[in-house]
């Protein structure tokens, strides 16, 4: 706070200066250590009076002596120095100084000397910091002199790493730099490796390194691929030292825990998923809240948030007869996994789909009135689930380097095999849902098997049949919170949400005037969601103008059977502009495909039907931008395929729009794609997804989203499947339309009309093979 006061310190000065005394009284170590800091940056003695009062505790302290703390004294020393006006005549601080200064006016060789300079001091510190121990009270103290003018001169200011930008590569400086980084981090995690649970000696030195460490992990260092044995190793050691540490220190330490998981994170060494399933089994009872403090990666405190509410919401629903809380806690899993930031990575997106399928699934159980009303196969669907589950923890904690036992198999038997029991006598169905129990409670997190414990529990308690009981009240469903409590948004009420969007959150609603009528129509009403991924790139007024303007261009949408009907924009809604269109009744592609619900003649009629929507709108001048299975919708009645989802459709490509298994180089270009026309990044998109529909696999494969990617930008994408479909004679012309379509030159692709006719030629010759087309 008191940093702030430097504007006021200019204006008004006496007002400042009485301020800042005022803090001094309160937290007087704190205040001067801001005073000090203060001074520094603005180059004049700011705030005279709270500056003297400081300097004159400062040496009160010392000449007590009553500390035992060196690392303290040290730090006192300092701020002697600092406080009194006195300038040291060498060390980083001067080297750089001089470096800013030459740098300021344009001497660059000047200002390389300098930074040169520096960069043997910092390397000289690194030697020292590594051999230091906490045995001898001058190391002790030097050590701390050394971190505090590292941390503020280096790790709080990238002057340096400017300066050596404008170096020649080969410049041995750079790598001089890097190597001391290095030796200091790893001195750090090895000088912090060791837990506490009591008092803690030498505390302020101790948390000198935990903040340099945190300053360090969080990229001052760059790093590589030679980097990801030593980072998951600090990782590990911090996720040892959290295990065990009940000191003064435990914040601290659980803070760079959390940047050495952003780190890997941001170097793409591991996904948000690996962290959410390693951390959440290693601390079980834990709230993460240090966790959503530390992190400056918004996903992960969205994930890690909605990971506390579920275990609360467990906890909450121990009574199985509370029908309400175990219902409020399937609410919290499914909020777990729109925490999860969708199509980040393969990885990502399978478990946070089998999250939302366990939490339908769960929400569907938790309706029905007797064990009798159960569907058929309940258990074999919550297995599958499950399953995917156990195995994404494994996997996670294999990464991350970490030893674990893969249960999915035993988790799904476990789960099948409850199935069988149902119409038995309760002995056998009460023994195989605790069997149930504890393989989940060995292979998942804490809360997820907990909600699966509390959802079993609550089934054990349901009478056999529906004549023992009153049928059950249907679940009230958590709306996002920003819906008003009217649940009025423009002229519509809203019933339930659907799910996530590209862009924004989508909700089940009527017409205000017609929700009492039986006969009611349902549509689709998207409003923008703003979140942790839009804001790297945009304000939230800025997301919303973007809404608005796309949306504004579905207004030239045609009406075709194969496009989910555009009804209305509301750019005047409030709290939010919403986008309405036909809620379109069925199944997904995608879940066919899970199915196993096609036949090759059907599959050929969906990716015609799927062509001829996007051919009806590129007409118009516009590109859906989003294709995938996920947005088509196989109409209940027809069978129609239906292209929905259009929060992306528009008339221009913004970078990263679309999804990663499906989307063009262009769409993934830095800078430029605006400039792109958006209706071959369809074209493409429709080949990919006509290849899935036939072959039942994806075509571009890679276990992150960077691989992934990167298979976009090849010269020729996807041309060792490609190469295979050639082999074969009847697939070959398949083969041939597809290499036509993802060529990665937008400009050579051709338009959806022409790739529509080339398809339909082909038809005939696809339509005799057994589905799904192996391709080998």
């Amino acid at each position: 706070a008191l940093l702030g006061l430097a504007g006021l310190a200019v204006s008004s000065p006496a007002h400042a200066d009485s301020l800042a005394h005022r803090m001094f009284l309160l937290a007087p170590l704190d205040v001067a250590e801001a005073i000090a800091e203060l001074r520094r940056e603005e180059s004049t003695p700011l705030l005279p009076g709270a500056g003297a009062s400081a300097l004159a505790w400062v040496r009160e302290q010392m000449s007590s002596k009553s500390s035992t703390d060196d690392g303290r004294l040290a730090l006192l020393e300092a701020l002697d120095l600092e406080l009194g006006g006195r300038v040291r005549s060498d060390g980083v601080a001067v080297s750089l100084a001089r470096a800013r200064t030459a740098l300021d006016v344009g001497d660059t060789q000047t200002a390389l000397a300098h930074a040169r300079e520096a960069v043997d001091e910092i390397a000289a510190a690194a030697e020292w910091l590594a051999e230091a121990t906490d045995d001898e009270p001058v190391d002790r103290r030097h050590s701390m002199r050394l971190l505090r003018e590292l941390d503020r001169e280096l790790l709080a200011d990238n002057a340096l790493t400017a300066v050596l930008a404008l170096a020649p590569d080969t410049d041995p400086a750079r790598p001089t730099l890097a190597s001391a980084l290095a030796t200091i981090e790893s001195a750090l995690l090895a000088q912090e490796s060791r837990p506490e649970a009591g008092p803690v000696q030498h505390g302020g030195l101790r948390i000198a390194r935990l903040r340099a460490l945190v300053r360090l992990l969080d990229g001052v260092r760059k790093t590589g691929e030679g980097d990801l044995a030593p980072r998951l190793a600090a990782v590990r050691l911090l996720m040892l030292r959290a295990a065990f540490d009940h000191s003064q220190l435990r914040r601290a330490v659980w803070a760079a825990m959390t940047r050495a998981g952003d780190a890997l994170l941001r170097d793409d060494h591991a996904e948000i998923t690996d962290l959410l399933f390693v951390w959440t089994t290693a601390f079980p009872d834990d709230d993460f809240a240090v966790v959503c403090e530390a992190s400056m990666i918004p996903e992960v405190v969205d994930a890690f948030a909605a990971y506390t509410n579920l275990k609360e919401a467990a906890w909450a629903a121990a009574d199985p007869d509370d029908t309400d809380a175990v219902r409020s806690m399937v609410e919290r899993l499914a909020e777990l996994a729109d925490a999860l930031p969708p199509e980040q990575s393969p990885r990502v997106e399978s478990v946070r789909l089998a999250l939302a399928r366990l939490g339908n699934r769960m929400k569907r159980v938790t309706l029905t009135p007797s064990l009798s009303s159960l569907e058929q196969g309940t258990f074999d669907m919550l297995a599958t689930e499950l399953a995917a589950l156990a195995r994404r923890s494994f996997g996670a904690h294999q990464r991350l380097g970490l030893d674990a036992t893969d249960r999915a198999v035993e988790l799904e038997t476990a789960a099948r095999a409850v199935d069988a029991t149902l119409s038995r006598e309760p002995a056998a169905l009460d023994e195989a849902l605790a069997v149930l129990i504890d393989v989940a409670r060995a292979a998942l997190p804490l809360a997820l098997a907990a909600a699966v414990e509390r959802v079993v529990l609550w089934i054990a308690h349901r009478p056999r049949t529906d004549d023992e009981t009153n049928v059950t009240t249907p679940i009230e469903v958590m709306l996002p919170s920003w819906v008003p409590l009217s649940r009025l948004l423009g002229g519509f009420h809203v019933l339930r949400p659907i799910g996530r969007g590209a862009v924004g959150s989508v909700l089940l609603a009527v017409r205000a005037e017609n929700k009492n009528l039986a006969d009611r129509e349902l549509v689709a009403l998207k409003a923008p969601d703003y979140s942790g991924g839009a804001a790297r790139n945009l304000s939230e007024a800025e997301f919303e103008a973007l809404f608005r303007e796309e949306a504004g261009a579905l207004l030239a949408l045609p009406h075709h059977r194969n496009l989910s009907r555009f009804i209305t924009f509301d750019a005047a809604a409030q709290p939010k502009p919403i986008l309405v269109m036909e809620y379109v009744r069925g199944t997904t592609l995608e879940r066919a495909f899970e199915l196993r619900a096609l036949d090759t003649p059907r599959a050929l009629t969906i990716i015609d039907d799927l062509l001829a929507g996007l051919e009806a709108m590129h007409k118009v001048r516009i590109a859906h931008l989003d294709v995938k299975p996920a947005n088509i919708i196989l109409r209940e009645k027809t069978g129609e395929a239906v292209l929905v989802d259009f929060g992306l459709a528009g008339r221009t490509i913004r970078t990263g729009c679309g999804s990663v298994h499906y989307g063009a180089n262009e769409v993934w270009a830095e800078g430029g794609a605006e400039r792109e026309e958006p209706f071959p990044a369809d074209v493409y998109a429709a080949a990919c997804v006509a290849f899935e529909i036939l072959t039942d696999t994806v075509l571009f494969r890679g276990e992150t989203i960077n691989e992934l990617i990167a298979e976009h930008f090849a010269d020729a994408p996807g041309a060792a499947v490609l190469a295979m479909l050639d082999r074969n004679r009847r697939l070959a012309p398949f083969g041939a339309l597809l290499r036509a379509a993802l060529t990665r030159d937008a400009k050579k692709r051709p338009t959806i009309a022409r790739f529509r006719l080339g398809f339909s030629a082909i038809m005939p010759e696809l339509s005799t093979l057994p589905w799904p087309i192996v391709v080998e």
